[in-house]
């Protein structure tokens, strides 16, 4: 990640976001940094807004170790506690 004095660059927006696309960018303020700049390509409106989002992080890493302590359960034991249909789909190769 290149880290990017903001009091010392002369570099336009589109110049900074050009050079984003390559690697993330920490922009600083005084020796302290104060945001980033990443490229975003590849990604939906969606996952750029959350990840970023401190509670939707927090869901995440609760998540992560809720799996690690408990384990987790397999999709057909799922669908059977949820009362779906456990048998597998079948497909029409000719449909």
């Amino acid at each position: 990640m290149k880290v990017l004095p903001i009091e010392d660059t002369t570099l336009t927006l589109p110049e900074l976001v050009d050079l984003a696309k390559g690697e993330g960018i920490v922009l600083t303020l005084g020796g302290q940094p104060v945001a980033t700049v990443r490229g975003l390509s590849g990604s939906d409106w969606e996952s750029a807004s959350l990840v970023g989002n401190p509670k939707f992080r927090a869901i995440i890493e609760q998540s992560r170790r809720s799996y690690q302590e408990s384990g987790g359960i397999d999709i057909e034991q799922l669908r059977q506690e949820l009362g779906l249909d456990a048998s597998p789909i079948e497909v029409d190769p000719d449909a």
